[in-house]
């Protein structure tokens, strides 16, 4: 709760074309209710997935600097759950 949210610039450009606010992004950082999984890259990068609606999720991946208490944000993406379950069946 006490870190430090930082947005690349590139963030800020997806959150605009996504249509994902800023305050949002913050919002479920720091209340993570919807946070339904997270993927680790590294010591300091991961991938979290929000379920805030049957048919709309979000991606951000974010590097966690636990010395400066600091949350960078590097990309946002807004998934359309509809999309992505007709996509997943031609995968399997």
């Amino acid at each position: 709760k006490d870190y430090q949210i930082i947005f690349t610039l590139h963030a800020k450009l997806k959150s605009e074309t996504e249509q994902i606010s800023i305050d949002s992004i913050e919002e479920n950082l720091r209340n993570p209710k919807f946070l339904q999984y997270v993927e680790k890259d590294n010591d300091i990068k991961y991938r979290l997935y929000y379920e805030l609606s049957h048919t709309i999720a979000h991606k951000y991946v974010i590097e966690i600097n636990n010395l400066e208490k600091k949350i960078k944000i590097i990309t946002v993406v807004k998934l359309r759950k509809k999309w992505q379950k007709r996509i997943e069946k031609y995968v399997k």
